[in-house]
């Protein structure tokens, strides 16, 4: 878990970005489904798709980059972001138990860590996990940001979903709401 959390901020430190509230070009945007083979989820049809051979993403140490996506509207150098990272299981669990056992040991992966909320999460396909939203720094060289995260277990394979928010984001419904439609394709074993 540790190094997921600091390939998250290497990632989200070298693509420059830092998350804002939605800008009057985006509150209103709506959603574009995004296919991959193994999942689809709707973003904001503003938003653009980084490409995984791009030289802003960096080869993460575990997991892959399975989507990266950025806000068009871009606020001080800064837009809205979401990660999805996705690795093979070594053991069949669901997607809660796994949520809670890789967030055991986040507060003491960052400089400064607080933690907002964990609640249950359902989503639209009715799968339940725990969405936790947390402010953290990496250290003391880095912004505080605001996160909200999501596991979600796809038969044998783990996605975690990040967003990154500046802090003056006080409600994070709609990115929860995007996060929702996350949903696994029909799983079929060679």
């Amino acid at each position: 878990m540790r190094n997921i959390n600091k390939i998250l901020i290497l990632i989200l430190s070298s693509l420059l970005l830092t998350s804002c509230f939605w800008g009057s070009s985006e509150e209103n945007s709506a959603l574009t489904l995004h296919e991959t083979d193994n999942f689809s989820i709707e973003i904001p049809s503003a938003w653009e798709v980084i490409k995984n051979d791009s030289d802003l993403l960096p080869q993460p140490k575990s997991g892959d980059i399975e989507l990266a996506v950025t806000s068009s509207d871009i606020k001080g150098g800064f837009a809205n972001t979401l990660l999805i990272l996705g690795q093979d299981l070594s053991k069949t669990t669901t997607s809660e138990d796994y949520s809670r056992l890789n967030n055991v040991g986040s507060s003491k992966d960052y400089t400064s860590y607080l933690d907002l909320e964990d609640k249950v999460f359902t989503f639209n396909d009715s799968d339940t996990t725990k969405l936790y939203s947390f402010e953290a720094k990496y250290n003391s060289a880095t912004p505080k940001y605001k996160f909200v995260q999501a596991w979600k277990v796809c038969w044998d394979r783990w996605y975690l979903m990040t967003i990154w928010l500046s802090l003056d984001v006080t409600d994070t419904t709609k990115y929860e709401d995007f996060l929702k439609t996350f949903t696994c394709k029909t799983w079929q074993k060679d």
